[in-house]
Formats: C-alpha cells, structure tokens, sequence
C-alpha cells in the first residue's frame, strides 16, 4: 500500500538492498584491515614494548615509555 504526500505518491515498500557479491565483500573487509591496521596495535607484545607501536605513535611512546626503551625497542623491525 502506497501513500500520497505533497500530490506525490510514495511506495511504502522497502527498497531492497544491493545485491554484493561474496569476492566483494571479502576485498572490503580485506581493504577496510588494510586501511586501519594501526589502530590495531597495541603497547606491549609479549609482556615487552612493540616497536611497530613506538615507530607509528612517537609522541604516545615518549609519554609512555622512557628514552633508553624507546631505543631498545623502537629499532627493532
């Protein structure tokens, strides 16, 4: 059943979503990890500093870690 507004008429059906296709959905989510893999990271890995999280976030590493561990680990690839 459809209603009329302002002299228009307007289906009240639901528009059906689009359709997407498996492959799609898996490279979006693939893109979407790949986009926003830094906010992933964490602090510590294994109960020592991650040095991909000191390397991403400098000025965080400096209010987090001192100096001398900022260079222990912040090297390490």
């Amino acid at each position: 059943m459809g209603t009329i507004r302002n002299g228009k008429y307007y289906s009240d059906k639901a528009p059906e979503p689009p359709k997407s296709s498996p492959e799609f959905k898996r490279w979006s989510h693939q893109d979407q990890r790949n986009a926003h893999s830094a906010e992933l990271l964490q602090r510590h890995k294994q109960g020592k500093p991650n040095g991909e999280w000191i390397r991403t976030y400098p000025e965080e590493a400096k209010l987090s870690f001192d100096e001398q561990t900022i260079r222990k680990f912040g090297n390490q690839y």
